[in-house]
């Protein structure tokens, strides 16, 4: 899988950085055959503490805008995300534009932090050699391998 995310490192209260991304996902079929499986979008404001902030919001320039944010416990952030089997859809629905987090109650909101999102800069589509792929299938797990 290739990823781009453009991350706006943010110290303000207890938001230690915010990110938002447009990924594009990739399933390789056979030795030589590479496909698209379209891709994610991630928006995710990572805070000190779970209590720091009791809910917040994503506000963008695009059709489904605003989104709710979800606390993650395991991330230590405010997320959103969402995916599309066609990475065009994907990258109509989430533009390159800024995308504002407010993050409001708990012991530190409100608060409001804008990430300017410039995508469209993702590397080339990562593919296994052929012998590499020949070699992983029926694999056993407990073999060593190079690839």
């Amino acid at each position: 899988m290739a990823a781009l995310v453009t991350a706006g490192g943010v110290a303000h209260a207890q938001l230690t950085e915010a990110d938002i991304g447009v990924n594009p996902t990739f399933e390789q079929t056979d030795a030589t055959t590479v496909n698209s499986t379209g891709g994610f979008f991630s928006a995710r404001a990572f805070v000190t503490n779970a209590s720091d902030f009791a809910g917040g919001t994503l506000t963008y320039g695009g059709p489904g805008s605003p989104q709710t944010l979800s606390y993650v416990p395991a991330d230590a952030a405010w997320e959103f995300g969402d995916s599309n089997g066609i990475f065009a859809d994907l990258q109509a629905a989430y533009p390159n534009v800024d995308y504002q987090f407010d993050l409001m109650g708990g012991t530190m909101g409100p608060l409001s932090v804008t990430v300017s999102y410039a995508g469209n800069a993702y590397s080339n589509t990562p593919q296994l050699a052929a012998a590499s792929f020949n070699a992983l299938q029926g694999l056993n797990a407990a073999d060593s391998i190079t690839l």
